[in-house]
């Protein structure tokens, strides 16, 4: 798997369609040797390749384009982070629950030792503060 700078190298491929180190170190801000050296190793390992220049010339820069391998690592990125979200997703919704759990219990623990002060707003999602305590919202 590429790491976090080369996938932003991937990411400034498929955009650009094209790129050489020039453009890679102004859109990441690092050095041209640094990001000819992130453009080497992603050539090496097959996720970007070289573009040939056109009609028999030389460039002095060479510039790379994206391969499907270089797009599956992308979208296996995607993929991962899809999975954190949906983690962190399920992990709040159980919390809910278990706060929603305990603010019930409260409430029923609050009624049953102190039953001269009545709780309103029994339906779901509603405030269960005392009816004779005002709200102040700014």
């Amino acid at each position: 798997m590429p790491s976090p700078n080369e996938i932003e190298v991937l990411r400034i491929t498929r955009e650009e369609i094209e790129v050489n180190k020039t453009l890679i170190g102004r859109r990441m801000g690092i050095s041209s040797e640094y990001s000819t050296c992130l453009l080497d190793c992603l050539a090496r390992h097959g996720f970007l390749e070289e573009v040939p220049a056109e009609g028999g010339t030389h460039r002095t820069v060479p510039r790379y384009k994206l391969t499907r391998k270089g797009a599956l690592a992308l979208l296996a990125r995607l993929y991962h982070i899809a999975g954190q979200h949906e983690s962190a997703v399920r992990r709040t919704l159980y919390l809910k629950a278990v706060v929603d759990e305990k603010i019930s219990e409260m409430a029923d623990y609050v009624e049953e030792v102190f039953p001269e002060k009545r709780m309103s707003a029994k339906k779901k999602g509603e405030s269960r503060a005392p009816v004779s305590v005002p709200v102040r919202v700014k």
